[in-house]
């Protein structure tokens, strides 16, 4: 079993783009 941080890292594209609302303006990980 892969630790947990290197299951929920995106592995594609996609996956990234999937997630970019948590990135998004007023987001919890936004620096």
């Amino acid at each position: 079993m892969k630790p947990l941080a290197e299951r929920l890292r995106p592995n594609t594209l996609d996956e990234y783009i999937g997630q970019k609302h948590l990135v998004g303006e007023g987001a919890i990980l936004r620096k």
